[in-house]
């Protein structure tokens, strides 16, 4: 079996579609009960912090962070850590 090299970049707009069937395949319907998804919902991922990996022209893995509020203080991902987002992977590869 030939497996084609991984490439990593910053995601793109026009990745969403991919990232969403993506999702779906691999957390299923059920990620939407999920705490931290109902704790992330409405909040926009960081677009700078936020990655794809892609095998061939096949988008297989995404990353995206969320900014962090503690105590009612919201923080700048630059100067303090980002919550994670989902990070999946395809299982066909």
């Amino acid at each position: 079996m030939k497996i084609d090299p991984f490439t990593f970049q910053l995601e793109e707009p026009g990745d969403d579609a991919e990232i969403e069937t993506l999702h779906s395949n691999v957390f299923g319907p059920g990620r939407f009960a999920r705490a931290a998804y109902r704790l992330r919902e409405g909040v926009r991922h960081e677009p700078d912090l936020s990655f794809v990996s892609h095998a061939g022209q096949e988008l297989v893995a995404s990353v995206r962070l969320t900014r962090i509020a503690i105590g009612g203080h919201s923080y700048d991902w630059r100067c303090c850590a980002a919550g994670s987002r989902p990070s999946s992977m395809s299982s066909a590869r």
